[in-house]
């Protein structure tokens, strides 16, 4: 019933999906301290005043959503260590993730990926570029210290959540 996953893109997703370099682990701690950090996730909704009439009429124009028919969430910048991240994107990354359970944050380079790796699962993604990160300044941090020039938040924080 299921096919063989060829070798070529076994290696392929392994590259995305693991540490490339092992030791590279930045923080080991349980997942339920991770979404503590990162807050509830919020999600694109229906705009309220135009209920989503913008996005599939052309005669529907809407200053609410901007003619988009939605309602995006802001970023929710934080610090991983000396990675920015959008909080409530890792937040919707790890919504079907239950608290239980350990994790490992690995990455070598804060501008390159973030590799979250749990018992079973594996979520893969890309820090906040510093120039378009908005109040990095004041971002909480789960661990370490963010870099020098960004500097300003406090490690180990508590979410206001």
């Amino acid at each position: 019933m299921f096919a063989t996953v060829p070798e070529k893109v076994v290696k392929m997703f392994r590259q995305v999906f693991e540490p490339k370099e092992p030791d590279s682990a930045r923080w080991k701690g349980p997942v339920g301290e991770l979404k503590d950090f990162l807050g509830e996730p919020v999600w694109v909704t229906t705009c309220p005043e135009c209920l989503g009439r913008a996005a599939v009429s052309e005669s529907v124009r809407c200053a609410e959503c901007d003619s988009d028919g939605f309602v995006r969430p802001g970023i929710r910048p934080g610090w991983l260590g000396e990675c920015a991240v959008d909080r409530n994107l890792v937040a919707q990354f790890l919504a079907g993730i239950p608290r239980q359970g350990s994790l490992t944050i690995y990455y070598s380079n804060p501008k390159d990926r973030i590799l979250l790796v749990g018992d079973w699962w594996r979520v893969s993604a890309m820090g906040l570029d510093f120039d378009e990160a908005h109040a990095l300044r004041d971002a909480p941090c789960l661990f370490g210290k963010p870099p020098a020039e960004k500097a300003g938040c406090v490690p180990e924080i508590e979410a206001p959540f």
